[in-house]
C-alpha cells in the first residue's frame, strides 16, 4: 500500500471517529477497567447481540469475550482490547440500515413442515457418529465399511464446526462419502460450535443472537448439504448459554423452514436431563419440548454420567440412562428420539477427579490378557476393571457389548426412535451383533435368506 493511501485511509478513520457519539468514543478499555465508559460499552455490545451478561461498568471475562468475538467478526485483530478500530466496528455494527427488503412471504412454522424420510425402513434407526481428527485417524471409516452393511442407517460426520464470522469450517469428507456408498448409510453433516478446540459458549451466543450471522450460517450450512450430498444435518451446539435457550430454538426453527422444504433432515444433539433446571449451566439452554416439535431426530446425550473430571462411577448406568428417557419422552415424541449409546470409558486414580479416557475396544483386549482385576457393576449393568500403577490404585469404567445390551433393551420400553452410538470406531467389536440381533432382526433375517437363495460355487 503506497504512503499516500496509507495517510488517507488514516484520516478518514480520524474523521470517523470524531462523528463517533459519546459513549463508544475514543477510548482504550481493557480487562479489569471499571466505569461508565465499560457500561457504555457493554450497553452498545448488547445491542449488536454480543453481550447477553449483566451491564455492571466492569470489564470482566465475559465483557472481553464478547470484544473478541465482535473483533473476529469483524476481521479486526482479536486481542480483547477496545481501541478505535473496535469502537468503530461496533459502531458500524450498530447502525441502523434502511429497509429495502421486500415484503417476506409468509413461511409455515418448522412444525408444519413434512417430516423428513426415515433413515431405515427396516427395524428403529442406528446412527453412529464418524470422526476423523486428523489424516491418520481411520478408525470411524474401518468400522463403518466392515459393520456398516443393514446396521448402520445413518452417519453423522462430525467434521464440521462454524466460526463467529458465520463460516462452516470443514475436513476431508472424502473416505466418508466413499464408505457410505458401499455401506448403503446416509450421511448427516454433523455441525458443532466447537472453535479452537473447545465448545466455545461465545461463538454460540454471536451464531444465535446476530440475525445476520444466524442467516449466514443457516445459509452455509445448507450449502455443505448441497454441495456435499448429505441427507440432512446434525447440530451440536454444547456449552450454550442458559440466557440463549429461546435463540437456540430460534435457530433451530429458522434452520428447519430453510432446509426441509428440500428434503434434508433436521436432527439435534442435546444433554441428557432429568428434569427441567434453569439453573443447569450445561442442560438448561435446549427447550426439550419446542425442539420436539421442530427437529426430525433428536439425539439424547445419555452419557458421562461420570465424567471425565468427576468421581470414578459408570459412563451410563441402565437406571441413570432410563430416567433420563423418561424425561425425554415425556417432552419429545418418542418415535424422535435417538438413545445416544457410549463407547468409551474413564480410567481414574481412586479418590481423584481426574482421569484419562479409554477405548472400548481397547479396555475389552485389556481384560482378556488377565493384567487387570474384572469386575461387573450388577446395579449399574456396567463393566469396570481395577489394577495398580507402582503404588496407585486405579479404576476404570467402560462399555462394552453386554452393558450395551441392556441399554438397547430401553429402545423397545420407551418405543424409541433408535440409538447414536458415540463414537464409531471405538466400539467392542461385539456391539454389532447384540445391535443386529434387537434393532434390526428382519433386516438380518432378509440378509440371511438371500444368502441361502445363492447358487453355491460349483453347484
Amino acid at each position: 500500500m503506497s504512503r499516500k493511501r496509507n495517510l488517507a485511509l488514516v484520516a478518514a478513520v480520524i474523521v470517523l471517529l470524531f462523528a463517533l457519539p459519546a459513549r463508544v468514543e475514543a477510548a482504550m478499555l481493557q480487562r479489569g477497567d471499571r466505569g461508565p465508559l465499560v457500561k457504555s460499552l457493554q450497553q452498545s455490545l448488547a445491542q449488536a447481540g454480543f453481550f447477553s451478561g449483566p451491564v455492571t461498568g466492569y470489564f470482566g471475562s465475559m465483557t472481553r469475550a464478547s470484544v473478541l468475538c465482535l473483533q473476529r467478526a469483524s476481521g479486526l485483530r482479536a486481542d480483547g482490547i477496545v481501541g478505535p478500530l473496535t469502537q468503530l466496528a461496533l459502531t458500524k455494527v450498530n447502525t441502523p440500515r434502511p429497509d429495502v427488503t421486500p415484503p417476506a412471504t409468509p413461511q409455515p412454522k418448522p412444525e408444519d413442515l413434512p417430516p423428513a424420510p426415515p433413515l431405515s425402513a427396516m427395524g428403529p434407526e442406528v446412527v453412529a457418529y464418524y470422526c476423523q481428527y486428523h489424516a491418520d485417524d481411520m478408525l470411524s471409516c474401518e468400522s463403518l465399511k466392515k459393520n456398516g452393511k443393514g446396521v448402520i442407517d445413518g452417519v453423522a460426520a462430525a467434521m464440521y464446526s462454524v466460526t463467529p464470522l458465520g463460516e462452516v469450517v470443514s475436513g476431508d469428507s472424502g473416505a466418508l462419502m466413499e464408505a457410505v456408498k458401499s455401506t448403503g448409510s446416509k450421511p448427516l453433516a454433523l455441525v458443532s460450535n466447537v472453535y479452537r478446540g473447545k465448545f466455545d459458549q461465545a461463538v454460540a451466543h454471536t451464531i444465535l443472537s446476530n440475525k445476520t450471522t444466524r442467516q449466514k450460517t443457516i445459509e452455509n450450512i445448507a450449502k455443505v448439504l448441497k454441495d456435499n450430498g448429505f441427507a440432512g444435518v446434525n447440530i451440536d451446539f454444547e456449552n450454550v448459554a442458559p440466557d440463549d435457550r429461546q435463540l437456540y430454538t430460534d435457530f433451530i426453527g429458522a434452520l428447519a423452514q430453510r432446509i426441509k422444504p428440500e428434503g434434508f433432515m433436521v436432527s439435534i444433539s442435546v444433554p441428557a436431563k432429568k428434569r427441567e433446571d434453569p439453573s443447569n449451566s450445561w442442560s438448561a439452554a435446549f427447550d426439550y419440548w419446542s425442539l420436539g416439535q421442530i427437529a426430525d431426530r433428536v439425539m439424547i446425550m445419555t452419557y458421562d454420567e461420570h465424567w471425565s473430571t468427576a468421581l470414578a462411577g459408570p459412563i451410563a448406568s441402565v437406571e441413570w440412562v432410563e430416567t433420563m428417557l423418561k424425561f425425554a419422552t415425556s417432552a419429545i415424541p418418542s418415535h424422535k428420539i435417538l438413545m445416544g449409546l457410549p463407547t468409551y470409558g474413564y480410567d481414574w486414580a481412586v479418590g481423584s477427579r481426574y482421569s484419562r479416557s479409554v477405548r472400548a475396544y481397547e479396555a475389552v483386549e485389556l481384560v482378556k490378557t488377565g493384567k487387570v482385576q474384572a469386575g461387573w457393576d450388577e446395579a449399574a449393568k456396567v463393566p469396570f476393571y481395577t489394577y495398580l500403577s507402582g503404588k496407585q490404585r486405579r479404576i476404570a469404567y467402560y462399555e462394552d457389548a453386554k452393558s450395551a445390551s441392556f441399554k438397547i433393551d430401553l429402545v423397545s420400553k420407551y418405543k424409541l426412535g433408535g440409538i447414536a452410538v458415540w463414537r464409531l470406531g471405538y466400539e467392542d467389536p461385539a456391539l454389532w451383533a447384540i445391535v443386529q440381533e434387537k434393532l434390526k432382526p428382519a433386516a438380518a433375517a432378509k440378509s440371511a435368506a438371500g444368502s441361502q437363495s445363492q447358487p453355491k460355487p460349483g453347484g
